[in-house]
């Protein structure tokens, strides 16, 4: 292995993750999703009763609960929706981010 792969690769590699936490920043930036995984963070829920209890429209939340999984952020197993435990540890920091900024 030359030092010239392991710098390339190197550099490939960090901004991959750059790229990650820029992505994951987006994603908590969306007022809807934090509402969707606060709301999941009290209890694991249907569809409709997030849709009902959130009043959010349908597509929207569809496509919130799609972001949320694909950051595995939120599951799903027969028809309800649940927090991982990744993102219940998101929700820690990013209310710890936010209580900090507000100082």
């Amino acid at each position: 292995m030359s030092l010239d792969w392991l710098e390339k690769n190197s550099k490939t590699a960090v901004r991959g993750i750059d790229a990650a936490i820029r992505d994951m920043f987006k994603v908590l930036g969306n007022p809807t999703h934090m509402q969707v995984l606060e709301s999941l963070e009290k209890k694991p829920q249907k569809f409709n009763d997030l849709e009902k209890g959130l009043n959010i429209h349908p597509q929207t939340l569809t496509r919130d609960l799609r972001d949320l999984q694909e950051h595995r952020l939120a599951v799903k197993n027969n028809e309800i929706y649940s927090i991982t435990t990744f993102g219940s540890h998101v929700i820690v920091v990013a209310k710890d981010l936010t209580e900090k900024a507000k100082k």
